[in-house]
């Protein structure tokens, strides 16, 4: 759970200082706001965020405002032929619900594929323009990475799991991400679609969710993109 602590700025503004659950997450923000303690207002500064694992957990973040429609020439396949956009994720949704979430259950919890084989049969192509600006975009973006020092597997998968619940539970507290793009990771639910009310592309890859509250919240994006495998 995040923490509040008010004080009084050099200006006489009160403001909200903000203790992460997760302190190198909070440590790391400090040096990129070069800041010794973080406020709200840093963190509403925030308009694209991304989390993956590549053995370290890194998370992108950027305070520029992202291109939409979004892409990205580099994130792989989902992002050729796995977007849907506008009405497209709304049918999406409703198939989903209309089939009892059947295609997108597993084992875990819940894992949504939006792959051309399972739903999409039409390539996404992308403009040469939409490319340029995701390039120049790209430039603007900060990475973190961390590593969690974990050298047994069944330790280490633990502990993902729940550094990415924390972070998936955080998430409300960055209210002005425009894009969020969650790469593997097990979290709640989708409430933070919701709650996150300038969020208007989400992309999740190998992402595991323990519950389906808040799914039908998806069709107000603008664009979604998923992938499986």
């Amino acid at each position: 759970m995040m923490k509040h602590i008010k004080k009084i700025s050099e200006g006489g503004l009160l403001e909200t200082m903000q203790k992460l659950s997760l302190q190198w997450l909070e440590d790391e923000l400090k040096k990129f706001f070069k800041k010794e303690q973080i406020t709200s207002d840093d963190l509403e500064q925030i308009r694209y965020f991304r989390m993956s694992v590549d053995g370290d957990l890194i998370i992108e973040i950027s305070l520029e405002e992202p291109p939409v429609p979004f892409s990205t020439p580099w994130g792989g396949d989902e992002w050729e032929c796995c977007v849907l956009n506008g009405s497209q994720i709304k049918e999406y949704v409703d198939k989903m619900i209309e089939n009892e979430y059947s295609k997108i259950r597993n084992p875990y919890g819940y894992v949504l594929s939006t792959s051309p084989i399972s739903y999409k049969h039409e390539e996404h192509e992308l403009s040469d323009e939409v490319i340029a600006k995701a390039k120049k975009f790209g430039d603007t973006v900060s990475e973190i990475h961390y590593s969690s020092g974990i050298n047994d597997w069944e330790e280490w998968e633990k502990w993902y799991a729940e550094t990415t619940k924390a972070i998936g539970a955080e998430l409300e507290k960055f209210p002005n991400i425009k894009v969020l793009r969650l790469h593997g990771g097990t979290y709640k639910d989708f409430k933070f679609v919701e709650s996150l009310e300038h969020l208007e592309v989400l992309e999740l890859v190998e992402a595991d969710f323990e519950n389906k509250e808040g799914f039908d919240k998806l069709p107000r994006l603008k664009q979604l993109c998923c992938w499986l495998d």
